[in-house]
């Protein structure tokens, strides 16, 4: 783990999404709250829980809707939250979601391409961080995954 601005680590992971052609039809909205605290992380395994819930957002979302990315305080650690506008997942579902090979009904019935070890990749690259990682979804109105991250503490 390193010390890590997280508003700037998560918009070069956007930059990099969206200049991927599966990407390109969505646009991610970024905001970044100002006067962000550093965490300790791993650059690069953070950076792939948090393309992996971007990917998830665009792979759901209908065409034609923007996917949000924020990064803010949230009751003294970092969020970082990734919303989409796609069906939601049923409250049945959303326990098991963060399980290997567990996918979905919405993935599916829309025949979304996936091996299902994505959720419990970032959830494992949260946990290993000293985080957690929360879902909030109604149907038909979208989900909301918020990685909940320790900030670093100065000596």
């Amino acid at each position: 783990l390193e010390p890590l601005a997280p508003g700037e680590m998560v918009r070069s992971v956007v930059e990099e999404f969206e200049a991927q052609p599966a990407s390109r039809s969505r646009h991610v909205q970024i905001s970044i709250s100002p006067g962000l605290p550093e965490i300790d992380a791993d650059r690069e395994a953070l950076g792939r829980a948090v393309w992996n819930l971007l990917d998830n957002a665009v792979k759901y979302s209908p065409e034609s809707t923007t996917v949000h990315a924020e990064v803010a305080m949230d009751g003294g650690r970092l969020a970082i939250r990734v919303s989409d506008e796609g069906p939601g997942i049923p409250i049945a579902e959303q326990k098991q979601i963060f399980r290997k090979f567990v996918r979905g009904g919405q993935a599916k019935a829309r025949g979304v391409k996936g091996t299902g070890i994505g959720l419990a990749m970032a959830r494992h690259i949260v946990k290993g961080h000293g985080g957690e990682i929360r879902l909030q979804s109604e149907l038909n109105r979208g989900s909301t995954f918020t990685i909940l991250l320790p900030v670093r503490r100065l000596p």
